[in-house]
């Protein structure tokens, strides 16, 4: 007599995560609906515009990702944070809110 197979996974809806609310002031708070709530959510798109900024990545910006990530091959960068310090750099953007050390390595000062 065979054993009874058990389902591997359960088929449905994923659950959703429970999250903990930020402070109304939170300058982060936009972002973070966006991102637990998704296209749709609370937020309109002027909401998503106004917290939101797109940066096109471009051949300028992309050769230059490859020089410095050739340039700092030494560290354990990965080439995606190679291209947020380049055009992070190219923006004048000194400060990061990341829980990455290699922003720090790069020299922006972590919040």
């Amino acid at each position: 007599m065979r054993a009874a197979r058990l389902p591997v996974a359960q088929l449905g809806p994923a659950p959703r995560r429970r999250r903990s609310a930020l402070p109304e002031d939170e300058p982060l708070l936009n972002l973070d609906t966006f991102a637990v709530d998704g296209p749709g959510g609370d937020l309109t798109n002027e909401d998503i515009d106004r917290t939101l900024r797109v940066e096109w990545l471009g051949i300028l910006r992309f050769e230059a990702t490859k020089r410095f990530y050739r340039r700092y091959s030494d560290h354990r960068f990965s080439f995606t944070d190679c291209t947020s310090i380049v055009v992070m750099r190219e923006l004048g953007i000194s400060e990061v809110l990341t829980t990455d050390r290699n922003f720090q390595e790069a020299g922006f000062q972590v919040l």
